[in-house]
């Protein structure tokens, strides 16, 4: 077993800028590999974030009702993340934002539980998240265990049919580029649902490292 603070060192040293010219959007994808723009949906205000700080708003400087994007890459796991002490149910989904920007969105727990919601229909039908566009609106809901009582919100979500041209063009651009976010990656994740095209770089780094079986046959 490989030290996680060991891979992501490897890993990071690994990686470069990476600006992909994409003839269907006429411009550049812009992602460094590992390291994806980060966006967050904050549940203890119901605000869309891009990074730490900075809130999303609207054409009035109002906080974003609703965020809209079109899954590219996504996986759902369990795993401790960001120093808290127990293990949470994680969604981390990949899109291009409208700079065109390769972009992770990230929430947990109840959250995730709606999103799931979306998924068993989809797949009867045959349908996978990248033919979606998916909204994200916060819910306000009130928790009555503590006290005082705390007010906390829950992504809801809808989706509508993607076009078939973007499925196709984002579709391309999965299969050539290795899609992940670095920092969140562990060892000890487990899994529950994920992209065909998610590339898990500690998994492959591990089966790229020599075993002490062939250590002793080079011997």
């Amino acid at each position: 077993m490989f030290s996680k603070s060991k891979n992501v060192a490897e890993l990071a040293a690994q990686t470069s800028h990476v600006q992909i010219l994409n003839p269907d959007f006429g411009d550049e994808i812009l992602y460094i590999e590992g390291q994806p723009r980060d966006y967050r949906f904050d549940a203890r205000n119901g605000t869309f974030k891009l990074g730490e700080e900075e809130i999303l708003t609207d054409h009035n400087g109002q906080p974003l009702k609703s965020f809209t994007f079109q899954p590219l890459a996504w996986r759902i796991f369990t795993d401790t993340l960001f120093g808290r002490e127990r293990e949470e149910t994680w969604a981390e989904i990949f899109f291009v934002d409208s700079e065109n920007c390769l972009s992770v969105i990230m929430f947990n727990n109840s959250s995730v539980k709606e999103l799931q919601k979306l998924i068993q229909p989809l797949f009867y039908k045959r349908k996978k998240l990248s033919e979606v566009v998916l909204t994200m609106t916060p819910e306000s809901h009130e928790n009555t265990k503590i006290k005082p009582k705390a007010t906390y919100f829950i992504a809801k979500f809808k989706m509508e049919d993607a076009m078939p041209e973007r499925i196709e063009a984002f579709g391309q651009y999965a299969d050539c580029n290795r899609i992940y976010r670095l920092d969140t990656l562990t060892n000890g994740a487990i899994y529950h649902f994920v992209a065909d095209c998610f590339y898990n770089a500690l998994a492959e780094q591990e089966k790229e490292e020599p075993t002490i079986e062939e250590f002793k046959q080079a011997a």
